[in-house]
């Protein structure tokens, strides 16, 4: 009999708990995981988290290996970056330091018709699958006021949204207008 009960996030109203290991954990308790969303934006929104008191870590770009294990625990029905995000999930849980750390992977959760709302579940079904120990999806919405994370939270990540959309625009412009790209 399989007793593998994967920690709980609970969303109520500004305030969010994580239930794991028959305890109650709060925000400050959680290591927060950010999967690649460009490079210089991961970066900003873990910095616009720490700044709430909430540890985290901006993951790198994602490489062959992350493609590699997304796609031996996905069915590779669904979009590719489904197949990156699950790659670099369990590339991370691979080499923690530390397995007693209550990891949750950010996983936004929108309510418009995008494949993007189903990686959540997709996730959690991996986590099952695999056992991962301390693991659990977070999922971030404005429905649920960006899971109790704080006024100061989102005052921050606005800015850091825009600052990295501009900068991106701007290096994809340098990299196409440029007469030498290098």
């Amino acid at each position: 009999k399989n007793t593998f009960i994967p920690p709980e996030i609970q969303y109520r109203g500004s305030r969010t708990k994580v239930l794991a290991n028959g305890r109650t954990y709060g925000l400050k308790d959680i290591k927060l995981v950010y999967p690649s969303m460009g490079q210089l934006l991961t970066e900003l929104m873990a910095a616009a988290t720490e700044s709430a008191g909430i540890r985290c870590l901006a993951l790198p770009p994602c490489d062959d290996i992350d493609l590699q294990l997304g796609k031996g625990n996905t069915s590779c029905k669904g979009c590719l970056p489904l197949i990156l995000t699950t790659g670099t999930l369990l590339r991370y849980i691979q080499n923690r330091e530390d397995e007693e750390e209550l990891t949750c992977y950010l996983m936004s959760n929108p309510l418009e018709p995008c494949r993007i709302s189903q990686y959540s579940g997709v996730l959690n079904e991996v986590i099952r699958k695999n056992q991962l120990k301390n693991v659990t999806v977070f999922s971030i919405t404005d429905q649920n006021g960006y899971t109790g994370l704080g006024h100061r939270f989102r005052i921050k990540c606005w800015p850091a949204m825009v600052i990295a959309g501009l900068m991106e625009d701007i290096k994809n412009a340098l990299m196409a207008l440029a007469k030498d790209p290098e």
